[in-house]
Parts: C-alpha cells; structure tokens; sequence
C-alpha cells in the first residue's frame, strides 16, 4: 500500500512520549486506507499503552460511532499506574470511543459537552462493567484528570450515589466557580434519588455560585441566565 514503508515509523510515533507526536500519528490513521490500518495494527506493540491509545483514538475519529474495544482499552489505562498525561488521554479516547459530545444530542445546550452525541441505550450491556469502573476509579487525586473523567461519568450516567457524594465534594466555599459548574452538570446527569444531604448541597452551591462569580472578577454573559436555569430545571427534578 502507499502507507507500507511508513507503518513502522508511524507505530513509533503512536507511542512517542510527546502528545504533539502522538495525535499526530493519530490522525494520519484516521486518513489511511483500511488495508493499511490493519496492518499497522499488526505491528503494534500490545504491551505499550501509548500506542494502543493513540492507535484507537485514530481508529474511533475514522468511524464516528461507539466503539467497545476502543472504551476498554481507555478503562485499562485509567485503572493502571500511568502517568496522568496519559491516563487524561485515555479518557479522551472513551469520550470519542462514546460517540464523543457536542451539539447534535437531544440535551439541552447546558449539557452539550456532557451528553453522547449518539444514542448508547443498545450497548447497555456492555457499558454497565465500565460504569463500575470508572465510578471506583473516580477521583484520581489529579485535578486535570479527575475533570475529564467527571465529563466522562456524566456521559456514562451510573446509578450510583456514592459517585454523587465524591462530585459533590469538589465544590465548596474555596472551589473555583466555573469548576463548580462543570460538577453541578455532572451531577445533573447522575440519575438517581437524591438524599436530603445531597438535595441541601446542591442547594447550597447553586446559591454561592452567582456571588462566587462576582467575586471572582468573571462576566456573566447573556446566556448565564437560560444555561443556569436548565442546569437547575434537571437539579430540582
């Protein structure tokens, strides 16, 4: 194929330690010809994470639609002893492995960066082991991976009140505002009943939130008020 002396060199830029190097990589997948993918999977080396990840990541952006292996393979690295860079790279491939977020999903514009993009209900099966997962894997201790992964779970959307009681706990009186905003939608997407404690600390953030702004120098723009009031309107369900 066109590709075929540039397999190997591609397969080790998959796993290159620079990320420029590796989305790079990436996406030349995402352009070769099928005969070319399969055989630089061939090639791969299964016991290096990095290149798997980067690997499917260019696998999922040529399909566009739920991908299963891609997902585990993300979960695998986030439960390992990674570094965080690439455990932040792995939840990003299960977001794109998920059909990725955005407007075009049914949710309301609040929601947009919270919600597939595609509709997941058949593939509950198999999604229910990775809800588990990635619920017991939720926080890492690292700030920048623990956002991505929260934007994860709201995707996912467990059954499990534990999870809301670990997002809530990231929003307190000291928390950054536009932080608290982006756990309050994800908890807004964990479908559960809620306790008396959680219904008064969801309460209690909602109220802080517009003084903390203020406080905090931010503008509030025109779609404060309507992107707040969806946010609230699936809160007080």
């Amino acid at each position: 194929t066109a590709f075929g002396t540039l397999l190997t060199p591609i397969s080790g830029a998959l796993g290159s330690p620079h990320r420029f190097v590796r989305d790079a990589a990436s996406r030349i997948i995402s352009r070769m010809p099928s005969a070319s993918v399969l055989a630089l999977s061939k090639i791969l080396n299964d016991k290096q994470p990095r290149g798997q990840v980067s690997f499917a990541c260019g696998v999922v952006r040529r399909k566009g639609r739920f991908n299963a292996p891609a997902v585990t393979i993300g979960a695998d690295v986030v439960e390992g002893d990674h570094p965080a860079e690439l455990k932040h790279d792995a939840i990003r491939l299960m977001q794109i492995a998920l059909g990725n977020v955005g407007p075009g999903s049914k949710a309301a514009p609040a929601f947009d960066g919270y919600t597939p993009r595609i509709d997941l209900s058949k593939h509950e099966r198999l999604l229910d082991p990775i809800r588990i997962r990635m619920t017991k894997a939720y926080p890492t201790g690292n700030a920048t991976v623990d956002y991505e992964l929260a934007r994860l779970l709201a995707m996912l959307s467990p059954l499990n009140p534990e999870l809301l009681d670990r997002v809530l706990e990231r929003i307190d009186e000291k928390s950054n505002p536009l932080h608290d905003i982006h756990h309050l939608i994800v908890a807004a997407r964990i479908p559960i009943e809620r306790s008396t404690r959680q219904t008064d600390a969801i309460s209690r953030a909602l109220v802080q939130l517009e003084p903390k702004i203020r406080a905090s120098g931010l503008n509030l723009d025109s779609n404060w008020t309507p992107r707040v009031s969806e946010i609230l309107k699936v809160l007080v369900k």
